[in-house]
C-alpha cells in the first residue's frame, strides 16, 4: 500500500513538473536567399503560426516549414509570453550593394505582448508581419532606416520568447574578367581579320 502511494505521489510530482515547465522559445525563420523562392520555418508557437491564414503546424514541440514562390506573404503567430515587454514594430531592409536606395527584400513586423488566450493563467505574445521578396524598388527615403547587405547573411532578433531570423537574397554581381583574360580576348579578335585575309588570298 505504501509503495503504491509513493509511486502515485512520484507520478503526480513528475506530472506537476512537466506542467510547470515553461514552453520552448518560439522561433521563426524566413529564408529569402533563393532568387525565386522563400522558405518559412517556425516552431514552438503555442497557438501555431499561420501564413495567409493557413496553419504551418508549428505548435508546441513541432516544427513546420513551407517553401513558396517569391511574393508578399502575411504571417502571424502566438506564443506564451515569459515576461512583460514593450510592443515593438520595425522594418528589416536588405539593400543592393551597388544601390543603397534599392532593396532586394524586407520584412515589416509588429510584436504585441500581453494578449488573452485560451489559457487564462497565461499571457500571450503575437507577431504579425509582411514578408516581401525581390521587389527591387526604390525607397522613398533611402538611408533613414537601417539596412543590411544582400549577401545571404542572416539578421534578426530575440524578443520575449521569440527568435526571429530573416535571410536576404544575395545580390548577383557580374564577374569582372581579369586583365590577362581581356588581353587574350583582344588578341583573338585582332587575329580574326588576318585569318580572313589568308583565306581570301591563299598561298
Amino acid at each position: 500500500m505504501k509503495k503504491r502511494l509513493a509511486a502515485r505521489l512520484l507520478s503526480a510530482a513528475a506530472l506537476a513538473t512537466v506542467l510547470a515547465a515553461p514552453s520552448q522559445a518560439a522561433f521563426l525563420t524566413i529564408d529569402d536567399s533563393d532568387p525565386d523562392r522563400v522558405t518559412i520555418t517556425a516552431g514552438d508557437f503555442d497557438l501555431d503560426l499561420f501564413v495567409y491564414g493557413v496553419s504551418l503546424n508549428a505548435g508546441p514541440g513541432r516544427v513546420g516549414t513551407v517553401t513558396l514562390p517569391d511574393d508578399v506573404y502575411e504571417i502571424s503567430g502566438y506564443w506564451i509570453a515569459p515576461s512583460v515587454d514593450a510592443d515593438r514594430s520595425d522594418t528589416m531592409l536588405f539593400a543592393y550593394p551597388s544601390d543603397p536606395g534599392a532593396i532586394s527584400s524586407f520584412a515589416a513586423y509588429t510584436l504585441t505582448g500581453q494578449l488573452a488566450g485560451p489559457d487564462p493563467t497565461a499571457s500571450y505574445n503575437a507577431i504579425s508581419l509582411i514578408a516581401v521578396a525581390d521587389q527591387g524598388v526604390l525607397l522613398g527615403s533611402p538611408g533613414l532606416q537601417p539596412t543590411w547587405p544582400s549577401d545571404g547573411s542572416a539578421q534578426g532578433f530575440t524578443w520575449n520568447g521569440l527568435t526571429f531570423t530573416f535571410i536576404g537574397e544575395p545580390a548577383t554581381v557580374a564577374a569582372v574578367p581579369e586583365p590577362g583574360s581581356l588581353a587574350l580576348v583582344a588578341l583573338g579578335l585582332g587575329a580574326l581579320p588576318l585569318a580572313r585575309r589568308r583565306r581570301a588570298h591563299p598561298g
